[in-house]
């Protein structure tokens, strides 16, 4: 069944998805997050598995692409940070005029 190892990773991503499915989906309406009382159970019995399934979709989604600027980030060599910080840069100052700009360009192309 599991031929290929990427068969096995296929199965371990859309694991993921459903358990955000799951999890969203048994939120308990009266204690929302952004809604809570008879509004809250009102949307979930007439949205609910609609709901469920945007939010899932969103985290999932924003999880990835987290990660992909995570590896851009972590791809820029640390000498670019080092060389920042010694022309007198604050650490979000290099971030913002250094390091980001060259992360950005390098996740473009995997981000698609």
């Amino acid at each position: 069944m599991l031929t290929h190892p990427r068969h096995a990773f296929c199965l371990c991503r859309f694991f993921y998805l459903v358990c955000t499915f799951w999890s969203v989906a048994l939120i308990h309406p009266e204690h929302g997050w952004l809604v809570s009382g008879q509004r809250a159970v009102d949307l979930r019995r007439d949205y609910g598995a609609i709901t469920a399934g945007v939010l899932a979709l969103t985290a999932n989604a924003a999880a990835y692409i987290t990660e992909i600027f995570r590896a851009g980030i972590l791809s820029i060599d640390k000498g670019q940070m080092e060389a920042a910080r010694s022309l007198g840069l604050t650490y979000p100052q290099a971030m913002r005029f250094v390091i980001l700009p060259q992360a950005f360009r390098r996740h473009a192309a995997a981000a698609g």
